[in-house]
């Protein structure tokens, strides 16, 4: 269906009844969604910056929303909470797939559907998912049996009625094999659409609800970001947001493995109209070993702390504090030990470890063999952080890993002295070693003790580090933030608009020229457009690498009005080192816009010259 639109304030634009309704409409303001996999109640930190993100936005006087596409049982329930404990504002909605055809019908096709046929396989007794705020059903399962990878879920509107079957099917060909099949169901119970996957189901209601407005899209989540590469939409721009390290732990940031979660987003970066990095040194990491082959921005987390300074005497100078999820990659069992080795030397130690995860129950067994549980208090999910914040003498974090740490920032808004491990890529970039907190070689417990044994007993030093982090965190805050989302989205749909442009240039290849000494010339030729780009130049890589580093970049040696030359090297394989076929495309520049186009032949071209094994010249 068409989403209708309702003019708002500002008549420069038109917005989707489903976004938020700013009071005071930013001039010129383009409504901005942001858009996850799913919210639940309990979330990290990357939820939490979606959630901040899209209040921050509206607050600000722009329409947005929270996008996203899982089912969800409790979503009523979960919506609610987080609009209780402030997480989410009461007037920012949260549009989910589910909770979307439940209340809408989708649009009648043009034509009638010839709709596969779900009924084929005998079905067992289904499972059914209730929702929880009204006990209305959700969803029914049905198997074959448990071992057969055939099945089929159905989703129900709180009417009772069928808007959605996921199906697992049997090939019509090879029943050894299995195949997709998703349908959108309208009135009646009749289909009315139907997808082979369910990644064109999301990309398919992703265009319904943007409709025809003009759309900025933020996307925290990687698992979204998988099948939303390929989404296209006239008039959005569409932004990645890394909230973690794009590689391994402890992996070389330009050779080492990428992260699995992030390598296809990686591969598919050029379908992104910008990446963004909460990190100057993950930044450049990035663009070291992948070019700039794209926009990418360095945004950080938002944080908002009190406007006056917390004096530093009414803090417990005892008192640590750990906020952040229970799991592996954080290390609190690290935590916990330095806290021990505390402990041995400065009496009325106490931590206080803010969050939930995985890992507890293990964590709680280690205070329990340390004989710490005195000391040690694990408080799970507070309502208020901040107030924690304020009380404590020291944030400890001793992650294998950060993108930027959200509670780094928050500490030193609230006058709390970081103390973390230096890991790639976040506690570096917002922490000046022994002036706004101190960074601790990875592992180093004896190190971090000390560090904090110091602050307990050194009551100037710790006041003086309190006070330069809480003056640094202004960086940081909402509206500096926000400033600079909107500098990179304005940017991102300038370079769009001009990338679109350099796109229909279209170079082709019209000569190539053997020269001696074994190297080639290559003659470029393109149609005169009114638009003038500035360079371009000829890249050559091996096929299905995404890595800058075996990329050859080759500037003209030549180059007049519609027509370029470039010279092509003897050891061009030697230099890649590559056993692949080596593949050659155009990039053209103009301003900090550019778009890379295979180079192709002239269109009508279909002789192909090439060599046989005897070096012999023929064509095809």
């Amino acid at each position: 269906m068409k989403v209708a639109v309702m003019s708002l304030e500002n008549p420069s634009i038109s917005v989707s009844p489903l976004f938020s309704g700013p009071a005071n409409l930013l001039p010129k303001a383009l409504p901005t969604l942001m858009v996850t996999w799913t919210v639940d109640e309990i979330f990290g930190g990357m939820t939490a910056m979606c959630l901040r993100r899209a209040n921050i936005f509206h607050e600000k006087g722009v329409p947005t929303a929270v996008v996203s596409f899982a089912p969800n049982q409790d979503f009523v329930a979960t919506r609610n909470s987080l609009v209780a404990s402030g997480k989410l504002r009461a007037d920012v909605p949260i549009i989910n797939l589910h909770e979307y055809y439940d209340q809408n019908l989708p649009e009648n096709p043009s034509v009638t559907l010839n709709a596969t046929k779900l009924d084929g396989p005998k079905w067992g007794l289904p499972e059914e998912t209730y929702r929880s705020d009204d006990q209305t059903l959700l969803s029914r399962d049905y198997l074959v049996d448990e071992k057969s990878p055939v099945r089929r879920r159905e989703y129900y509107r709180r009417d009772g009625s069928i808007y959605l079957v996921d199906c697992t099917l049997p090939q019509i060909k090879d029943a050894t094999k299995t195949r997709r099949v998703l349908q959108l169901f309208g009135s009646e119970n009749l289909p009315v659409a139907e997808f082979t996957t369910a990644a064109k189901l999301y990309r398919h209601w992703l265009s319904v609800i943007v409709g025809t407005v003009d759309t900025n899209l933020i996307v925290d989540s990687k698992y979204s970001a998988r099948f939303l590469s390929s989404w296209k939409h006239p008039g959005s721009v569409k932004l990645f947001a890394f909230h973690s390290t794009h590689i391994e732990a402890g992996e070389n940031t330009l050779t080492g493995r990428l992260s699995t979660s992030h390598a296809p987003v990686i591969d598919q970066r050029h379908d992104w109209d910008g990446l963004v990095f909460l990190t100057k040194s993950q930044r450049d990491a990035f663009t070291q070993r992948f070019g700039d082959d794209a926009d990418i921005f360095v945004i950080s987390n938002p944080t908002e702390g009190p406007t006056s300074y917390p004096p530093y005497e009414k803090r417990n100078s005892k008192k640590i504090v750990y906020v952040g999820r229970l799991a592996e990659g954080k290390r609190v069992k690290d935590v916990i030990d330095i806290v021990d080795l505390v402990s041995k030397s400065t009496e009325g130690v106490a931590l206080d470890i803010i969050g939930d995860g995985p890992q507890r129950e293990n964590l709680e067994k280690h205070v329990q063999s340390l004989g710490l549980e005195a000391a040690v208090k694990f408080l799970g999910h507070v309502s208020s952080v901040s107030e924690h914040l304020q009380q404590a003498n020291v944030l400890l974090l001793c992650s294998s890993y950060e993108g930027q740490s959200l509670a780094i920032l928050e500490a030193q808004a609230h006058g709390c002295v970081a103390v973390a491990y230096d890991v790639d890529f976040g506690p570096r970039d917002v922490i000046e070693h022994g002036v706004s907190g101190y960074l601790v070689p990875y592992l180093d417990k004896d190190a971090a003790s000390e560090i904090i044994t110091q602050l307990m007993q050194d009551e100037d030093l710790a006041s003086s580090i309190s006070y330069e982090g809480f003056t640094r965190a202004v960086n940081f805050n909402n509206e500096s933030t926000f400033n600079r989302w909107q500098q990179a989205l304005a940017k991102a749909r300038e370079s769009q608009l001009l990338s679109e442009m350099l796109t229909a240039i279209k170079p082709v290849l019209e000569g190539m020229r053997f020269l001696t000494g074994g190297a080639i010339e290559l003659t470029v030729g393109w149609e005169e457009q009114q638009l003038d780009f500035d360079s371009l130049e000829l890249l050559i890589e091996p096929r299905g690498t995404s890595s800058f580093e075996s990329r050859v970049v080759i500037d003209p040696s030549a180059m007049s009005n519609g027509s370029a030359s470039f010279s092509i090297p003897s050891d061009i394989r030697t230099t890649i080192a590559a056993k692949e076929p080596l593949d050659l495309s155009v990039r053209l520049r103009s301003g900090d816009a550019q778009a890379v186009l295979r180079l192709g032949a002239p269109k009508g071209q279909t002789l192909q010259p090439y060599l046989t094994a005897y070096g012999n010249l023929s064509l095809k």
